[in-house]
């Protein structure tokens, strides 16, 4: 009640007041001056000796202002206690043993005699709350420990990872040994996944602060990683097809991540080695079919273009299989790159391919020299063209399966490609039979449904429909 402790004082004060000022200046105003003794005790001792000068009866006022600042002392001492002395009790993991004299929050600095009065009370009540103490923490750093299971799981479905390392304070101390079995067991139980979980650690006194710290050797690797993809070359060409890119608040991912890298049969067998680390679960079938998506479509793409194009008949370019990348498909130096969405549709990852191989040809072509601007243009013009005859090329049951893919995952296709194939449709009774498999095979929202029969009226040629 700063209004009661003003009056007491004779001035109004407010809540930025230091503490120990308020005390002197009631002693100064009371004839009252600490000894030296007194001086070095704490501000809520110092108050007791003032108030116990006052007369109970005469100076209720008096005194009931200074329990005010008593209170608010021992507030003080104990936050001095719990949290600046060493930052005692920031760090819930401190609570993880039950042996008290051990526990961080009680330990004196260097040249300190004893704890402050609000320690001493604190220590009494840890001495007889330990246990529970130690059981609360638990079920803290459990809870943690499950939530790491979940995130790793689900980054478990693009990398495939067998090992994780921590880093930060959260898993320092006493943490590391609840987070991780908890996180390990709900992997293996719930996920059917067998990820070892471990933590830095360095060697000697300092070793806890290289577990504290160690984020700053994970940001040392990502630039190194970052400065050598600058260094591999720049795009050449890129998927008519954009993808959303993840974006949290003004961070955007620049650079794509890569799965696996190398032959047709190399990066294969990455996806099926993935999928037989998830177990049977769902997503391990979804990642064998992915598995057998970019071959099937790898072969039956090299093959058209080999047929098409006399100079690749002897080429087979390297894959490399990443997330993360603002288009479906691109061409980098040589090496066609491949977005891991892509292939959950054996027809869409097809016309990706087909569209990159049409590309590659054109930059490789030895009779020509390299395209200018305005070619560059045209080639983009004439290649999305061709993708959408090559999509009434496929079986309706290929077509319902493309659209299925770029209809349920909005961030595939967030160029709308999609309406273009729509208008493109010139037989009815074709397009409503790929309805009706999207319907009953894919269960696409009617809504969406919708969206394609009201573009299907609006046909136009398809050389026509790629200017729009």
């Amino acid at each position: 009640d700063f209004e009661k402790i003003g009056d007491a004082i004779g001035r109004p004060i407010g809540n930025v007041e230091k503490l120990s000022f308020l005390v002197n200046e009631f002693a100064e105003k009371k004839g009252h001056k600490f000894t030296e003794k007194e001086e070095e005790k704490a501000e809520s001792e110092r108050l007791k000796i003032l108030i116990d000068k006052l007369d109970t009866k005469k100076d209720q006022d008096q005194i009931a202002a200074l329990m005010e600042l008593k209170a608010l002392a021992d507030l003080r001492e104990f936050a001095k206690a719990s949290i600046d002395l060493g930052r005692r009790l920031k760090y819930v993991r401190g609570l993880l043993t039950d042996d008290v004299d051990k526990r961080d929050e009680f330990k004196l600095k260097e040249g300190e005699k004893e704890l402050y009065p609000a320690a001493k009370e604190l220590y009494e009540e840890a001495k007889k709350s330990a246990k529970e103490d130690k059981k609360k923490a638990e079920a803290v750093f459990r809870q943690i420990g499950i939530y790491l299971a979940e995130a790793l799981a689900s980054a478990h479905e693009s990398f495939g990872m067998d090992n994780v390392v921590l880093f930060g304070r959260v898993v320092a101390g006493d943490a590391a040994s609840v987070v991780i079995p908890e996180a390990e067991r709900i992997l293996k139980d719930e996920y059917g996944l067998n990820i070892h979980i471990d933590r830095a650690e360095g060697k000697g006194k300092h070793g806890d602060l290289i577990t504290r710290v160690g984020q700053g050797i994970g940001m040392a690797y990502y630039i190194a990683n970052y400065v050598a993809k600058l260094k591999s070359g720049s795009k050449i060409v890129t998927s008519s097809i954009k993808k959303q890119v993840p974006v949290t608040k003004d961070w955007r991912l620049k650079e794509p991540v890569t799965l696996a890298e190398g032959s047709i049969e190399q990066v294969r067998d990455y996806l099926n080695q993935l999928a037989d680390r998830g177990g049977q679960d769902q997503r391990a079938e979804i990642d064998r079919k992915r598995a057998e998506n970019i071959v099937t479509a790898y072969n039956e793409a090299l093959t058209g273009a080999r047929a098409r194009f006399e100079h690749l008949k002897d080429t087979q370019p390297k894959i490399r299989l990443v997330v993360g990348n603002p288009n479906l498909a691109d061409f980098e130096a040589g090496t066609l790159v491949i977005d891991y969405d892509s292939l959950i549709s054996r027809p869409l990852t097809r016309l990706e391919f087909d569209e990159e191989f049409y590309h590659f040809a054109r930059e490789t072509d030895p009779t020509r020299g390299p395209p200018s601007t305005g070619e560059k243009a045209l080639i983009e013009l004439l290649t999305d063209y061709e993708k959408v005859i090559s999509f009434h090329n496929l079986s309706k049951e290929e077509q319902a399966d493309y659209l299925a893919a770029v209809l349920k995952d909005s961030d595939i296709d967030t160029q709308r490609f999609y309406m273009v194939l729509a208008k493109s449709y010139w037989d009815p009774r074709l397009f409503e039979s790929v309805l009706t498999i999207l319907r009953n095979t894919y269960q696409v929202q009617e809504e969406k449904l919708t969206e394609l029969k009201n573009l299907q009226r609006h046909k136009k040629d398809r050389f026509e429909l790629v200017f729009e």
